[in-house]
């Protein structure tokens, strides 16, 4: 979202800050997605029109592209439904949609089970982590309860003051 002070980014041996500003955002569109803590979802569009929003899904056929995302999600019954009709966990499930529907290589999830009840979060989060391991997507999670992350990791890092103090 930044570009860093040092280092790079690489993506699929791509440095993405050295490419021109319009190459670097049609990559980025194309190979990141992100879901945030607050899902950003459209409360004027229905389901379907928020995962198929351009910039999202591109090409001709983004409502049958948006469709299949929201059926890999278990919400296709809901397309026509606004944000406001859907329950939290049905939000959740379309910014996942919205942010796997154009196949990213890399999923960057910020809080995104912490506005669920308890009830629902286990199984949100069950099923969020079987749709990106199906898609072959590589996630970066943030979260602050280590309970969550020791169910979704693979690898855990513990950041203190913005450094990394634990891996493992």
């Amino acid at each position: 979202l930044e570009k860093p002070e040092r280092g790079s980014v690489h993506i699929a041996g791509t440095d993405l800050y050295a490419m021109g500003r319009k190459a670097q955002a049609a990559f980025r569109n194309r190979s990141i997605g992100y879901v945030f803590q607050n899902y950003h979802l459209l409360p004027e569009l229905t389901a379907v029109e928020n995962v198929a929003v351009p910039g999202a899904i591109a090409g001709e056929n983004r409502t049958a592209e948006a469709l299949v995302a929201l059926e890999r999600v278990g919400l296709k019954d809901r397309a026509d439904h606004l944000p406001a009709e859907l329950s939290g966990g049905e939000q959740q499930r379309v910014a996942l949609a919205r942010a796997v529907a154009p196949g990213p290589r890399i999923m960057l999830l910020d809080e995104p089970f912490s506005g669920l009840e308890d009830r629902l979060r286990d199984g949100i989060r069950d099923e969020t982590l079987e749709v990106l391991r199906e898609a072959g997507t590589a996630v970066l999670m943030v979260t602050h309860d280590p309970g969550e992350a020791m169910k979704m990791a693979d690898e855990i890092a513990l950041m203190r003051d913005g450094k990394i103090v634990q891996k493992g």
